[in-house]
């Protein structure tokens, strides 16, 4: 074993595990898509740094496919707190959120309580909801771009 190996071991080791039973189930139940194509891409947030957007701030992330127009999502392991869910429909499964030229997407997003932002993205005050054991949301996608 490697030095480098060693000290990774060392440092892995003094991480406490948390139990499986550790934290809540958060679903996430989503539906409104269009269409069956592509996946539902899903981030959870745990402060409004970065939401909604996939800049890697969010406290967890998901992705599934899409039958029959809806979709879910279970996250483990949630701690309790203040949280708030963004979702994105990549309907074309190019691993990101597609806009038209004046930066409004052309494919679905979602957020948690319904939030939508005016002229602008959804805010984390407006999709925020607290999980003290398991909770399960709904969110309905939207399709806001001029296609």
């Amino acid at each position: 074993m490697t030095r480098a190996c060693r000290s990774v071991a060392v440092v892995l080791a003094s991480v406490p595990l948390l139990a499986a039973s550790s934290g809540g189930r958060v679903t996430i139940e989503i539906d409104g898509f269009r269409s069956d194509a592509g996946r539902a891409y899903v981030a959870l947030h745990a402060s409004p740094a970065g939401f909604p957007g996939a800049d890697g701030s969010a406290a967890r992330t998901a992705d599934t496919p899409i039958a029959g127009g809806r979709a879910t999502v279970a996250l483990d392991g949630i701690a309790p707190g203040t949280y708030a869910v963004a979702v994105v429909h990549d309907e074309n499964a190019n691993g990101k959120l597609d806009t038209n030229v004046l930066g409004i997407p052309t494919e679905g997003v979602g957020a948690s309580n319904g939030a939508q932002g005016r002229f602008s993205a959804a805010r984390f005050d407006d999709a925020k909801f607290t999980v003290s054991a398991d909770t399960t949301i709904a969110i309905a996608i939207v399709y806001v771009g001029f296609f």
